[in-house]
């Protein structure tokens, strides 16, 4: 087994460095031990789009805001709403 495994980076193409194994693809399902796996090294900052925006919707529930209408008050928002998420995950066990 050594012998395989001898030389592997001499001979790994440099095109290895545009895949992205974190990558989600719709409609196909990541092994369990693979998705565990990237929980792991990718850490509690790394979310998903899907569960940000489902945050950022209980945040616009719960404060009873309304779609911004300028970009300086989105931006506004969303800053607020950084905040009021890192508060909840601080409730969380």
């Amino acid at each position: 087994m050594a012998s395989r495994n001898s030389g592997r980076g001499r001979h790994r193409s440099p095109k290895w460095r545009d895949v992205n194994l974190a990558a989600t693809v719709p409609g196909w399902t990541r092994h369990v031990t693979a998705e565990q796996m990237l929980t792991r090294l990718r850490g509690p900052a790394v979310v998903s789009r899907e569960e940000l925006s489902r945050d950022f919707e209980a945040y616009l529930r719960q404060a009873g805001k309304n779609a911004p209408q300028t970009q300086a008050d989105r931006d506004a928002l969303f800053r607020q709403f950084l905040q009021w998420r890192e508060q909840q995950q601080g409730r969380r066990p």
